[in-house]
């Protein structure tokens, strides 16, 4: 008969029971075995929240892409036509605003709204419309100061001096914005216009001293 091998060591049951890793994958498989129907409804629920999550960033990039597209081609169709404020065309941008709210081009849409009206004459319109589009994107750094200034010429026109020196202001106090230098001429000026030399003097100064190479440094305001 065949001698067993003695040598052969043994492992103390106690080494077992004390593995980290052991006890680790003993407790979880605990867990899972008493809480299979919570894991199940909870995976369930997970896949439906990530499927809802994908279903509507799909949505908005369709929809995104839509809104850029229609927008791109009214604004080459006002470019190619002869009249591109046309009623038809604004009312094709109004549209676009409306129905696509959600996107970057709908919420862009507002600005090209005001320039249309404005472009065709009804500068009231026009000014409407940017207050409208003030509202909407008032606090984009970049197109809200691009609204405050267009409007800024809007009152011009409709010769309100004091509220276009305010959006003047506005756009003259936003650092490192590429309107600020003109911005800062246009309260230069508008002070000069308004009798108020020591404020007019001090905003072109300004101007001058952020901006030395300024092509209104030639400019004569007083």
């Amino acid at each position: 008969m065949e001698e067993k091998n003695t040598n052969v060591p043994r492992i103390p049951l106690d080494m077992i029971h004390d593995d980290p890793m052991a006890r680790f994958f003993t407790r979880v498989w605990d867990f899972c075995h008493v809480h299979t129907k919570l894991l199940v409804l909870t995976g369930i629920a997970l896949l439906v929240t990530v499927s809802a999550g994908l279903g509507y960033w799909g949505w908005k990039v369709s929809a995104e892409r839509d809104a850029s597209a229609r927008l791109g081609i009214v604004l080459q169709t006002a470019g190619l036509t002869e009249n591109g404020s046309s009623p038809a065309l604004i009312q094709e941008i109004r549209d676009i605003r409306e129905s696509r709210s959600a996107t970057l081009a709908g919420r862009i849409a507002h600005i090209y709204e005001a320039r249309m009206l404005f472009d065709g004459g009804d500068a009231a319109a026009a000014l409407e419309a940017y207050n409208s589009a003030f509202s909407v994107l008032g606090k984009d750094r970049i197109l809200g100061r691009l609204v405050v200034w267009e409007r800024a010429h809007v009152h011009l026109v409709l010769g309100d001096k004091v509220s276009a020196l305010a959006d003047f202001k506005r756009v003259s106090s936003e650092k490192d914005f590429f309107l600020q230098e003109s911005a800062l001429f246009h309260v230069a000026r508008l002070e000069a216009e308004m009798g108020a030399m020591d404020k007019s003097r001090a905003a072109y100064e300004s101007m001058l001293d952020q901006y030395p190479d300024s092509p209104y440094r030639e400019t004569r305001l007083f």
